[in-house]
């Protein structure tokens, strides 16, 4: 399948990957158990969809039948979401971007407990301007930093590694408010928002390719 949220219409519809046709969708607007208000990014596993409630500050699990499981996101405290954008996994846990929090929050896979969180707001490295799209590659985290016009690699504690592109307007791997990231074995593909375009660089390393 594929799965795509439907953020105006608070809903989330699956769609089959080999044709395109529509198979479902579930949710509704609200703050019950299986509703949204603005849901944003999402993912799969061999079971379960994820879905980023932005506005209700959590993230759903749902199975792929739309049977809701859980929420994500304590009421208060270190795992309290801020706007939850964003999620990607590993075998053992769950990575969050909360967009007006300015953090990445971890959480166990299995049972949605809090584990750690990595960032602050400001334009230091491992500081965020509003998190947004993110991507886990092997120990590394990868994450648009929206308003500082780049990508951050960390370690999945949270150590800061590298940027990659810059707010160089000069600069041949200029970016403006990166929003989404996907990488293979030699590269960085990144969504440049307000340049319309999708740029690539390399991923040792982190220069510009094309």
């Amino acid at each position: 399948h594929l799965v795509a949220s439907d953020r105006d219409a608070h809903s989330v519809s699956l769609f089959s990957k080999v044709s395109g046709a529509f198979v479902r969708k579930f949710g509704s607007q609200g703050t019950g158990q299986g509703q949204f208000r603005y849901p944003h990014g999402v993912r799969l596993d061999d079971d379960n969809v994820y879905v980023c409630d932005k506005v209700n500050h959590r993230v759903h699990v749902w199975t792929k039948a739309g049977v809701f499981v859980r929420f994500i996101g304590d009421d208060a405290g270190d795992g309290r979401l801020n706007d939850p954008i964003a999620v990607a996994m590993d075998e053992q846990h769950m990575y969050v971007s909360s967009y007006d929090g300015h953090f990445i929050s971890v959480f166990s896979k299995a049972s949605g407990a809090f584990v750690r969180k990595f960032g602050s707001k400001g334009d230091g490295q491992g500081q965020f301007n509003h998190p947004y799209g993110l991507r886990l590659d092997g120990d590394n985290v990868y994450v648009c930093d929206l308003d500082n016009h780049r990508v951050q690699v960390l370690t999945k504690a949270g150590v800061f590694i590298r940027f990659i592109g810059s707010a160089d307007e000069s600069a041949e791997g200029y970016l403006k408010e990166p929003t989404g990231v996907v990488v293979d074995e030699e590269h960085v593909f990144v969504a440049d928002l307000d340049n319309s375009c999708i740029k690539v660089f390399a991923k040792e390393g982190g220069a510009f390719v094309r």
